[in-house]
C-alpha cells in the first residue's frame, strides 16, 4: 500500500535525568497497513539523575508497539488506548525495583495512528499535538477527552483533509517556541528551526511533524492568504483591542472539531469508516464520564460558539463579509509569481533567474536577522513576550568579525611584507647576475694564462660577493630555481679560474677489501702497463691488468709490505718488514722473492717510501726519517748495497713520499711550500703559483713525476693538484677535486701514479684504485 503520509522530527541531546524521543512505524505487511495504519509518538521523561530514563524510555516504546500491533481484535482507535494505559502500568513494573520509585518519574507520551484518513489521538501527560489546515494553526490537545473520568488519558478522532499537517511535541516545545516558530515549520515542512533554535532545555525537546498528502506550494499559498487577509482587516478597520483579541481568538481557534467534520465530508467518506466512527462515538458515550467534566466541556463548548458569534456579527454590521479561503483562491494565490510570461521566452528565462536569487538573498537575510540574530522582527508581541536578541549568537558573529579583521590585517600585512621581501631578492639576483656575467666573460682568458694571479683573485672575489647576494636571493621560494641554476654557473665559473676538474663519481678499477676482506693495500706501481698492489695485511702483492678486471695473487710469503717500486727490467722491489733482509726483488715472471743483505731494520727501520731510478745501473732512494736524510742504495749486479745518505735537513723528519725525475729528487715535506726539489744534492724548490695566498702543501701525501707534469695528492682538501715541470716557477696547471656525496673518498690517498700510454690517472685511496682521465687537463 503506497504511503500518501510524509514525516520530519527533532530530538534533543539526552542529558542526566532527562530525555525525549519520538516513534515512528509505518508496517511493511500490507495486512498490517490495512488492519492498523500508520503510527507516531512524541515523549518525554524526567527523573533522578541515577535512573536511566533513556533506557526507560525506549523499553515504554518498545512495549507501546508490541501491544498495539499485537492486538488482533480492537479497531485501530481502541487498541491505541489500549496501548497506552498498558503502557502506563509498564512503567510501574519497571520503577517496581528501582530507589526511582520513591521520588517519581514524569513522563509525557502522545501517540497519533493515522488509518486511511482518520487520526487518532491518545495523549498521556502535557503533550501537544498542533494540526496546520488552510493556513491556520490549531492546538488540538486542550480539546481531547478523559473517556474513563480517572485523569489517566485523553482521546480524540478527526479526519484528515489534504495538505493537513500535524506536529506532536514535548511540553517544552510549546514553551520555547512562538505561534509564529510552529507556523513557519509548518509551511516549509522543514526541521531546520529546530535545529538552529539553541533551547534552554534541549533534553526535553522531541517533535515530529506528519503531513498528509502535504503540497507545500499550495500550503505557502495558504498561509499568504489568511496573513494577507490579516492585514487588511487591520488596516479598513479601527478595531479596538477587545476586537482585536477577538480576531485573534477566532483565528488561534478556528473551528476544527475533533469529534466530527462536516456533514458533507462525512457523507463522502466510505461506508466502513463512517460505521467506525460511530461505533468509537457509541464506546465513548457508554463509558462514564463525570457530571464535573461534561459541565467544564459544555461551557468551553458555549464560550467558543459564542465569541466566534459576537465576531462574525461585528464583522456584518461594519459591512464585510468573513473571509473564506477556498481552494480555487488558494491554487489562483498559489500560481501567483512575479513572472510576467507575455515576454520573449529568454526574458522570462532571466526573470526567473532574478527570482530564484532574490528568493535566495531574502532567505538568507531572514536567516541571518531574525532566525540567527533575532533582529528586524515584525510581527506583534505582548510585552515581555517577545523573541529577544540572540545575544550569544551577537557576540560570537561580532567577535568572528573582529577575528576576520584581524587576520584580515595580518594577511595584508604579511603580503606586504612578502612583496618587500620579493623585490630585495629580485635586487640581490639582479646584482649577482651582472657580476657573474662579467666574470665568465673573462674566465676563459684568465684561467689560460701563465700569469695574472691579480685578475684571478679579484674575479674570486667578484663571484664570492655574487654568491653571497644569491644566498640573499634564495630566501624567497619566487626566485629559488634561478638561484640554483646561476649557483651551478658560479661554480662552473669558479672551476674554471681555479683550475679544478669536479670529480664525482670517480670511476673504481678496483676494491682489494671488496676481493679479499680484511686486506689493507700499502702501494702501487705500474710496470709494463700491468698494476701491481701491495698488501701489509696479508703480506701479498696482487697483480692485475690496468683495468682491474683479472686482480690475482703475484707473491705471498711477506711480512708487511710497506712500499713498492719497479726497476728497469720491470721487477718489482719492495720494503718489507722482515728483519735483517727488508729490502728484496720480485721477479715478474714467476714472482719468486730475492731479499737483499745489509737491508736490515738498523738501516732501513724508519722509511716509509721508495723510489727506483734508473742512474748509473739502478738506484733505490728513500727518506729515512729518523735521520732526517735522504739515502741511496746503488745496485750492483743483481743485489743493492748498504744505504748511503746524499743530504740531510731537520725538516726531512716529516718527509711522506719521494720522487726521481731528470736526476733531481722531489721531496714532500713541511719546507718551504711543501714540495722540495734537490739537483746534485743542492737546493732547487721552484715557487708554486697558482695556489690560495697563504696555501701550502704540508698536509700532502702522495707524489709522483713523469715526463710533463708533478702530481701531489692532497686528501685534507681532496684534490690531486698538477704543475707543469720547469726551472724556477711552476704555475698551477689543473687540480681534480672531489664533489660527490661520499665522506670518504678522497680522504686516504696513499699514493697516485699517472700512466700517460693510456690516459689516465690511478690513485689509491683506502682500499680502492680510482682512474681518472688526463684528458681534463686540455681545457686548461
Amino acid at each position: 500500500m503506497k504511503s500518501n503520509i510524509q514525516k520530519k522530527y527533532y530530538i534533543g541531546t539526552p542529558a542526566k535525568g532527562k530525555w525525549a524521543s519520538v516513534y515512528a512505524y509505518k508496517p511493511m505487511n500490507e495486512e498490517f497497513m490495512r488492519k492498523r495504519g500508520e503510527i507516531f509518538a512524541a515523549i518525554s521523561m524526567t527523573g533522578p539523575e541515577t535512573f536511566n530514563v533513556s533506557t526507560a524510555g525506549n523499553l515504554l516504546l518498545d512495549h507501546l508497539h508490541e501491544t498495539y500491533f499485537e492486538n488482533p481484535t480492537d479497531k485501530p482507535m481502541l487498541a491505541l488506548e489500549k496501548a497506552i494505559m498498558s503502557t502506563q502500568a509498564y512503567l510501574q513494573k519497571i520503577l517496581e525495583n528501582d530507589q526511582a520509585a520513591e521520588t517519581g518519574i514524569d513522563i509525557d507520551l502522545l501517540a497519533l495512528v493515522v488509518h486511511k484518513r482518520v487520526a487518532s489521538f491518545v495523549s498521556m501527560g502535557q503533550c501537544h499535538a498542533h494540526i496546520y489546515r488552510d493556513g491556520i494553526l490549531t492546538d488540538i490537545a486542550p480539546a481531547l477527552k478523559d473517556p474513563t473520568g480517572r485523569a489517566q488519558i485523553k482521546i480524540g478522532s478527526m479526519l484528515l483533509k489534504r495538505n493537513d499537517i500535524i506536529i506532536l511535541s514535548s511540553p517544552i516545545v510549546v514553551k520555547e517556541l512562538t505561534r509564529d516558530d510552529i507556523v513557519e515549520v509548518c509551511v516549509n515542512f522543514s526541521d531546520d528551526l529546530f535545529k538552529k533554535r539553541v533551547f534552554d532545555n534541549n533534553a526535553l525537546v522531541s517533535a515530529i511533524m506528519v503531513g498528509y498528502e502535504v503540497d507545500r506550494q499550495s500550503a505557502r499559498a495558504e498561509r499568504e492568504l489568511v496573513v494577507s487577509s490579516q492585514k487588511n482587516e487591520l488596516e479598513d478597520e479601527d478595531l479596538t483591542l477587545a476586537d482585536l483579541v477577538e480576531q485573534d481568538h477566532t483565528e488561534v481557534e478556528p473551528k476544527v472539531d475533533i469529534e466530527s467534520e462536516t456533514e458533507s465530508e462525512m457523507e463522502s467518506e466510505p461506508e466502513s469508516e463512517r460505521e467506525y466512527l460511530d461505533e468509537r462515538e457509541n464506546e465513548h458515550d457508554n463509558k462514564s464520564v463525570s457530571p464535573i467534566e461534561s459541565l467544564k466541556a459544555k461551557v468551553s463548548e458555549i464560550k467558543l460558539k459564542l465569541s466566534s458569534a459576537l465576531a462574525k456579527s461585528r464583522r456584518r454590521v461594519r459591512g464585510k463579509a468573513p473571509l473564506a479561503v477556498t481552494p480555487a483562491e488558494v491554487r489562483a494565490k498559489a500560481q501567483t509569481t512575479d513572472v510576467n510570461y507575455d515576454q520573449p521566452t529568454y526574458k522570462v528565462v532571466f526573470d526567473k533567474i532574478f527570482l530564484i536569487l532574490k528568493k535566495v538573498f531574502l532567505s538568507i537575510k531572514k536567516l541571518l536577522l531574525e532566525d540567527i540574530l533575532g533582529v528586524k522582527k515584525d510581527q506583534l508581541y505582548l510585552k515581555g513576550k517577545g523573541p529577544g536578541r540572540n545575544w550569544r549568537v551577537i557576540l560570537i558573529a561580532v567577535f568572528a568579525l573582529v577575528m576576520l579583521l584581524y587576520f584580515s590585517v595580518t594577511s595584508i600585512q604579511e603580503q606586504n611584507a612578502t612583496i618587500a621581501r620579493e623585490n630585495e631578492a629580485e635586487m640581490h639576483l639582479n646584482k649577482a647576475v651582472e657580476l657573474i656575467e662579467e666574470v665568465d666573460k673573462v674566465a676563459e682568458i684568465i684561467s689560460r694564462a701563465t700569469s695574472g694571479e691579480e685578475r684571478k683573485q679579484a674575479s674570486l672575489e667578484k663571484l664570492s660577493t655574487a654568491e653571497s647576494e644569491l644566498n640573499k636571493a634564495k630566501e624567497v621560494e619566487k626566485f629559488a630555481e634561478q638561484v640554483e641554476e646561476n649557483l651551478k654557473k658560479l661554480e662552473g665559473i669558479r672551476d674554471l679560474l681555479n683550475k679544478t676538474v669536479a670529480v664525482v663519481d670517480p670511476n673504481v678499477v678496483v676494491d682489494i677489501a671488496g676481493l679479499f676482506p680484511g686486506a689493507n693495500p700499502s702501494d702501487i706501481v705500474i710496470s709494463k702497463n700491468e698494476l701491481f698492489i701491495s698488501d701489509s695485511e696479508y703480506g701479498k702483492i696482487y697483480r692485475s691488468s690496468l683495468s682491474g678486471a683479472d686482480l690475482k695473487e703475484f707473491a705471498s710469503g711477506l711480512t708487511r709490505p710497506r712500499s713498492i717500486t719497479a726497476d728497469n727490467n720491470g721487477n718489482i722491489v719492495l720494503l718489507d718488514e722482515d728483519g735483517d733482509r727488508r729490502l728484496a726483488t720480485v721477479n715478474r715472471e714467476d714472482g719468486t722473492i730475492t731479499r737483499h743483505a745489509g737491508t736490515s731494520a738498523f738501516r732501513l727501520g724508519n722509511v716509509a717510501q721508495i723510489e727506483f731510478a734508473d742512474i748509473f745501473g739502478g738506484r733505490i732512494y728513500g727518506v729515512d726519517q729518523s735521520i732526517k736524510s735522504v739515502i741511496m742504495l746503488q745496485r750492483s749486479g743483481e743485489s743493492y748495497g748498504i744505504p748511503e745518505r746524499r743530504f740531510s735537513f731537520d725538516e726531512l723528519a716529516s718527509g711522506t713520499d719521494i720522487a726521481i725525475s731528470d736526476l733531481k729528487i722531489y721531496l714532500l715535506a713541511n719546507i718551504k711550500q711543501g714540495l722540495y726539489r734537490a739537483l746534485n744534492n743542492v737546493d732547487d724548490t721552484p715557487v708554486l703559483t697558482g695556489l690560495n695566498s697563504g696555501e701550502n702543501l704540508f698536509s700532502a701525501t702522495a707524489l709522483f713525476v713523469d715526463e710533463v707534469n708533478v702530481y701531489i695528492a692532497d686528501p685534507s682538501k681532496k684534490r690531486i693538484l698538477i704543475f707543469p715541470k720547469d726551472v724556477n716557477q711552476i704555475n698551477l696547471r689543473a687540480q681534480y677535486v672531489y664533489r660527490g656525496e661520499s665522506n670518504s673518498v678522497f680522504t686516504n690517498i696513499k699514493e697516485i701514479i699517472a700512466n700517460r700510454q693510456n690516459g689516465k690517472l690511478y690513485v689509491l685511496d683506502g682500499t680502492k684504485v680510482y682512474e681518472l682521465s688526463l684528458a681534463q687537463l686540455e681545457k686548461f
